[in-house]
């Protein structure tokens, strides 16, 4: 076999896998599928069914380029987040933490109707679901514990999600309402 045929036979089977792990959407995965199978013959003609099946698979598979609501990331004058998702070896229930800490100046405003909720993804489902919500003061900032249940879809999406956020900081004389995707 030559390389080329190598190659090609390498890059049918990445397009199986991706195929059969990580789709969902299913107009696109019907195109991508009825490629893949066109591009079974090593012709000129299946290389080019095999890159627009590729060509598929990445589109489905690639994060929208523009979020609705911008990243928190962009409020560092506000206040900085870290986040963490816990993986507990003896319950799929993960948990993700939110640690929020406030710029000089502000602070978290106890009295904003505060919510938490996963979004769907691009395949329209929702991998997981809030279980249990805990919010935890701290001297200079705060802790949002989310408790997440799984849903069938969150091992097809390799535990990525995004949580939808609203809260709100204050200084003495404004306040300062959020609304965030945040990507896990």
């Amino acid at each position: 076999m030559s390389e080329t045929n190598e190659r090609l036979q390498d890059l049918k089977g990445n397009l199986g896998k991706l195929l059969g792990k990580r789709t969902k959407n299913e107009q696109i995965v019907k195109r991508a599928i009825k490629a893949y199978k066109r591009a079974q013959d090593n012709t000129v003609e299946g290389v080019k069914y095999l890159a627009v099946g590729m060509l598929l698979v990445l589109i489905m598979t690639t994060p929208a380029l523009a979020a609705d609501n911008p990243s928190p990331s962009i409020d560092d004058k506000y206040y900085t987040l870290d986040q963490y998702l816990v993986v507990r070896a003896n319950n799929k229930n993960p948990i993700a933490v939110l640690k929020f800490l406030p710029a000089k100046g502000w602070k978290w405003n106890k009295q904003f109707p505060i919510k938490f909720k996963v979004k769907r993804n691009e395949a329209g489902k929702k991998p997981y679901s809030i279980r249990n919500e805990w919010i935890e003061p701290e001297k200079k900032g705060v802790q949002v514990w989310l408790e997440l249940k799984p849903s069938v879809y969150a091992e097809l999406w390799g535990r990525r999600f995004v949580v939808t956020a609203k809260y709100s900081f204050c200084t003495k004389t404004v306040c300062k309402t959020f609304k965030r995707d945040i990507k896990f």
